[in-house]
């Protein structure tokens, strides 16, 4: 072997490892890493929604609750960026055959939340809002109940938003009730 080629080869390596950051809990020899415990080092959080996209998101989940509560289920779809977007709780498995056509059951959540003719109220907390660009997720826990009743119905929701025309749209919502 020509020496100074496995000169470079041996500094070119070393070079790559020591750019790695040392990790106290590094996994053992020969299986795959995954995570890091160690943060990133440019600490500049680029998924955090800019003041103004954070008010309109916050007006919103604002919509999302008082349509509920109003029984307003014109509201509500006006927040939608389509009726047959990907909108489920979440509460089984889906099995081998799931499919796009398993998750679109916002007509399901209509006829039992506006078609009932029984009036719900819902409300949110635990608000957490990661956007970039005309692309946002919303994880919070919700509480539901018949108006006239304690809340009683408690989960937690994942909105994946968009943002259409300047208006934030919700293009998809999976939620799952917490067990009791």
């Amino acid at each position: 072997m020509n020496k100074p080629w496995d000169a470079l080869r041996l500094i070119a390596a070393s070079l790559a490892l020591a750019s790695l950051p040392f990790a106290a809990d590094a996994a053992p020899a020969g299986s795959a890493s995954v995570a890091s415990s160690q943060p990133l080092k440019d600490t500049t959080t680029v998924n955090a929604p800019s003041t103004e996209d954070l008010a309109l998101i916050q007006q919103l989940l604002t919509q999302y609750t008082g349509s509920v509560t109003d029984g307003d289920a014109r509201r509500f779809e006006s927040q939608l960026l389509d009726l047959n977007i990907p909108f489920s709780g979440v509460s089984k498995d889906f099995g081998a055959s799931a499919g796009l056509a398993n998750v679109q059951n916002y007509q399901g959540f209509r006829q039992a939340i506006f078609g009932s003719g029984r009036r719900y109220k819902q409300r949110f907390s635990n608000v957490k809002i990661e956007q970039v660009g005309l692309l946002a997720q919303v994880s919070l826990d919700y509480e539901t109940a018949l108006q006239e009743e304690d809340y009683s119905g408690k989960g937690w929701k994942v909105l994946h938003l968009l943002k259409v025309g300047g208006h934030w749209k919700i293009a998809s919502e999976f939620y799952v009730g917490y067990p009791k």
